[in-house]
């Protein structure tokens, strides 16, 4: 049976083609035919025969290179029983599980045995988001087999065979460029210097990732890519000028912020004295803020244009900055911001700014002034004064806050997982399996026992019976993680 001829079979099925057993094996194919269940099963069989002889006597291709050794690895690989769980989670394609061995592999400085390494670089692979922490625990062994495959030499920021800044694909490109970027930023930045070759998409691409590792060194480059022809492309440029001090449109903005803003006193119950912030309705921005994305009209309603223009420009003007221009503390200009009768409208725009300049005093104050959708926020504050935060918005906003708890591995103070636990019980189809499950391993052990009671439905509603089933799943993730040893 020729290859053709098998292919022709399985196409047509064998009710419409005849096919002969292999000729120089008709013996054994007359036997498979004697003896076959059906024509399909007599089929199967004899092209299986049919490949495996044509393998038969084949001369190997010779290989004339020469192959370096694995380097030798400077961490301990994981135990037996730990590398168990790994490999039983990558088959069983259980993702919560995988990552947290992975996150709790490189905390304690330990990679994985040899044998795991080509399965979790095929994982690194589908799910090239996570990838870095999966080849951190490949460690050398995955280095090295990187080099050998060509499929996997990309996860490591190396060009596939043959290719290079020039030749090799798009995202290999960008990978390749972030990494750069985040190591050495200049050199990335001389990357780009026939960025004009590339299409509008590509350009805008390559442009965003600047904001790694963003300073006045690129101002050069930026301020060259406002010529550009893409609109997308100018757009991005300017929005990262406006973000880095110093830069001639960063400070553009700073000057006009000066002359509209002043900090006047006010006097309260004739005797007193407190300091506010006034907005010079008169001084009207020039032409260039306007072109450099200013909006000319207040988009709120209600809203003066002079006090909108304000507040856009606090959204990229760092507020240490602006307290010092006004000779006073970064606490007293954000009680005289946040204290404002426009602080509803600023707030906003400075919840960008802390996002941006990753302020934690900035957030902390948005947070207590009660600001809409400000969980963001909520990661740049201390972890023990992010606790008071959490425990009004889980109320207000279960799932983002949830998610944001996830974020780490971090075991959850016990009061919050209490809360987060009792919510579950009420309306526990607000998450779903996979969720509880990584709730689980961020779970203190000291609500065990309270699990527990629980694991066993108590009546036969259905909603009743699903928490159960998911409750004790997590007991089986906290059980397993007890037993863990890294």
């Amino acid at each position: 049976m020729s290859d053709q001829n098998i292919i022709k079979t399985a196409l047509l099925g064998t009710d419409k083609v005849q096919f002969d057993p292999i000729p120089d094996l008709s013996g054994i194919g007359n036997r498979i035919i004697a003896e076959q269940v059906d024509k399909e099963d007599a089929f199967l069989k004899n092209a299986a025969v049919n490949f495996l002889y044509n393998e038969c006597g084949r001369i190997p291709r010779a290989f004339n290179g020469s192959q370096e050794n694995c380097p030798d690895e400077e961490k301990t690989e994981l135990d037996v029983l730990t590398g168990f769980h790994i490999r039983s989670a990558l088959q069983l394609k259980d993702d919560v599980l995988f990552y947290y061995l992975i996150y709790r592999t490189n905390q304690a400085n330990k990679i994985f045995g040899a044998d795991l390494v080509p399965d979790a670089l095929n994982k690194a692979l589908s799910q090239k988001k996570k990838a870095e922490a999966v080849l951190t625990a490949c460690g050398e062994t995955g280095k090295w087999l990187a080099g050998i495959n060509k499929n996997w030499s990309p996860l490591y920021g190396t060009a596939p065979s043959g290719e290079d800044w020039e030749t090799g694909n798009l995202e290999w490109r960008l990978n390749y460029f972030a990494s750069l970027r985040t190591e050495s930023p200049s050199d990335a930045l001389a990357l780009l210097s026939d960025l004009q070759q590339e299409n509008a998409n590509t350009r805008a691409e390559f442009i965003a990732l600047l904001e790694i590792n963003l300073s006045i060194n690129d101002e050069a480059f930026l301020m060259s890519v406002l010529t550009d022809k893409s609109k997308k492309v100018k757009d991005i440029a300017v929005y990262l000028l406006k973000l880095v001090p110093g830069t001639a449109i960063n400070q553009l903005f700073l000057d006009y912020l000066l002359k509209i803003l002043s900090v006047k006193e006010e006097r309260v119950l004739l005797i007193a004295k407190k300091k506010v912030l006034a907005i010079d309705q008169g001084i009207t921005p020039g032409e260039e803020l306007f072109k450099y994305g200013l909006e000319k009209i207040s988009s709120e309603k209600g809203v003066d244009d002079a006090v909108f223009w304000v507040a856009q420009i606090f959204g990229f003007i760092d507020v240490a900055t602006l307290a010092s221009k006004f000779n006073l503390s970064v606490e007293e200009w954000l009680k005289l911001v946040l204290g404002d009768k426009h602080a509803g409208v600023f707030k906003p725009f400075l919840k960008n700014a802390a996002i941006h300049f990753k302020d934690e005093l900035l957030s902390k104050k948005l947070l207590e002034s009660g600001i809409k959708d400000g969980i963001e926020l909520l990661k740049f504050v201390n972890p023990k004064e992010r606790i008071i935060f959490i425990k009004d918005l889980l109320e207000t906003d279960f799932n983002r806050v949830l998610d944001l708890v996830l974020e780490s591995y971090d075991i959850i103070e016990t009061a919050i997982a209490e809360r987060i636990f009792k919510k579950l019980s009420d309306n526990p189809y607000v998450i779903q399996t996979n969720i509880y499950q990584k709730l689980a391993l961020s779970m203190p052990d000291g609500l065990l026992s309270l699990l527990k009671k629980y694991e066993t439905p108590v009546s036969d509603q259905y909603q009743v019976k699903y928490f159960s089933n998911q409750v004790a799943g997590m007991i089986r993730y906290i059980e397993l993680r007890q037993t863990l040893k890294f």
